[in-house]
């Protein structure tokens, strides 16, 4: 068993090592036995990933997911006017997790994901109709 993901951060710890090819298959070879990152087993790409770390490799971190994201064209239409009644003053949460909120109290449905149609577009347009709407002054 393989994992793609591993030999790509490998590939990756080597180019940023500068290492020859050579020396990569010469360390693969001490580690591992194998000569070729793709004859590795899962345990044995994480033993030469550590090896290059202790060499000086810098993995980068992982991404952080930007918010839960959305299938239906429509989901990602009403997060757009959610977070623009946000900026307008009109919402006090910006989240995805507000906006669900909204869409269950209205439709019983947890996910904007799972609208019909029909459901999608009154909802889309009453935070249109909402938007339109003055914001109330806080007192």
């Amino acid at each position: 068993m393989m994992s793609a993901n591993n030999i790509a951060k490998i590939k990756i710890a080597q180019k940023q090592l500068g290492m020859e090819d050579d020396a990569y298959r010469a360390l693969l070879t001490r580690l591992t036995g194998k000569n070729s990152a793709a004859k590795l087993s899962v345990t044995e790409q994480l033993k030469v990933l550590a090896a290059m770390v202790q060499l000086g490799f810098k993995p980068s971190k992982p991404r952080k997911a930007q918010g839960k994201q959305y299938s239906q064209p429509h989901s990602r239409k009403l997060i757009m006017l959610w977070k623009d009644l946000y900026q307008a003053g009109h919402v006090a949460n910006k989240t995805n997790a507000a906006m669900e909120s909204w869409v269950k109290a209205e439709t019983g449905k947890a996910s904007p994901d799972w609208l019909e149609p029909a459901e999608a577009k009154r909802l889309i347009e009453a935070l249109k109709s909402w938007a339109k709407r003055p914001v109330k002054e806080a007192l």
